[in-house]
């Protein structure tokens, strides 16, 4: 490759099509998930988010490297990226999250199994550059330790769980139904992913958004996420784990520094210890369990000192609306001028491959 700088986008996605999920479900569970399939083009079609794509335009839009492997590489090669972190996206979601509704135990695992050895088989033009996000079932700890311990003996080096699990009916993940799940995570030093999605109160905003753009909707991702720090720490999930890594995924990073402080003012001022809460403060479990990635985020950048360097990731969401792609290494040079170089290259690469285990 040309470019001088190493790269690692740690937040990048790949679309599986419904021919390459189908070529991979068993055949009795075909008629089950081709009816999955039609009820999410069903509910695509009458979404009342708008389509957003047919009156503008980005450099990475439409690219065949969503969808094809060789495609990928090349354009890879034209940002100046080693190697992407891949979330998965296709009719059912990138967590998965329409085989919930299916009633069928066994075809719904195997839907699920169906789709892992999809991505696994994108994956094998490069697997050193094309690191993809297994989707694991959170239905019960059984059914999530059987198909994330598969995921490790098929090389998958990450995992991901729904973001807001009530927005497919299953419990909070305080519920100790998943505690041999949060464990098996632990155990395997698998992180766990949790992408931006939408909360269960999220269509509640696109509905009433009067922006052609539902740009109030579209704004709101990164304060949702912030339920997270405070569910996984408070929920006891985290503390409970401490070889549990979380990755906080397409959120962006300058609003982390504040709600972090703002947990432990919570903390002393309604006196959490001496309730039975948590001992420590919050914030000492973000550097030790926490991971984010981020495009371009110049705040984020002035609270490093806060989040800890090594916490941090930078991504190319190729092929999103929000993509760096082509301009990676030039985004990269102007985004951490001024910045330590050491700190520049954890952030942009020596992070992830830590994580990740990329060589």
């Amino acid at each position: 490759m040309s470019s001088t700088q190493r790269l690692i986008s740690a937040d990048s996605h790949v679309t599986i099509t419904d021919e390459a999920f189908l070529a991979n479900v068993p055949k009795k569970h075909l008629e089950a998930a081709q009816a999955v399939i039609d009820q999410a083009q069903a509910a695509s079609a009458n979404s009342p988010m708008p389509n957003n794509r047919a009156h503008r335009h980005w450099p990475a839009q439409g690219r065949p490297g969503d969808a094809d492997q060789t495609a990928r590489l090349e354009d890879q090669d034209t940002d100046g990226v080693d190697a992407e972190v891949l979330y998965s996206q296709s009719t059912f979601g990138f967590e998965g999250g329409l085989f919930y509704a299916m009633n069928d135990d066994d075809a719904r695992n195997a839907c699920f199994s169906a789709y892992n050895d999809t991505l696994a088989q994108w994956i094998e033009a490069a697997p050193n550059r094309l690191i993809p996000v297994g989707i694991v079932p959170a239905t019960s700890s059984e059914e999530g330790i059987t198909e994330l311990e598969r995921l490790v003996s098929m090389g998958f080096k990450a995992a991901t769980v729904p973001t807001y699990p009530k927005v497919y009916g299953i419990p909070s993940y305080w519920d100790p139904k998943y505690e041999g799940l949060w464990k098996t995570f632990a155990a395997t030093r698998i992180p766990l992913s949790l992408h931006t999605a939408a909360t269960p109160h999220f269509m509640e905003f696109v509905i009433d958004d009067p922006t052609p753009a539902k740009g109030i909707a579209q704004s709101l991702p990164p304060i949702h996420m912030a339920e997270l720090i405070s569910g996984w720490i408070l929920g006891g999930m985290v503390p409970n784990n401490p070889d549990l890594h979380i990755v906080l995924v397409e959120s962006g990073i300058g609003w982390i520094s504040y709600y972090l402080e703002r947990l432990d003012t919570m903390h002393r001022r309604h006196s959490w210890a001496s309730r039975g809460m948590l001992q420590e403060l919050p914030s000492t479990f973000w550097q030790k369990q926490f991971h984010a990635t981020f495009e371009d985020d110049l705040v984020g950048m002035r609270t490093l000192d806060l989040l800890g360097t090594d916490t941090l990731m930078w991504a190319s969401d190729y092929p999103h609306p929000d993509s760096t792609w082509p301009e990676s290494q030039d985004v990269v040079t102007r985004h951490f001028d001024g910045l330590p170089d050491e700190d520049k290259q954890k952030i942009v690469w020596k992070n992830a491959a830590a994580l990740y285990n990329i060589t």
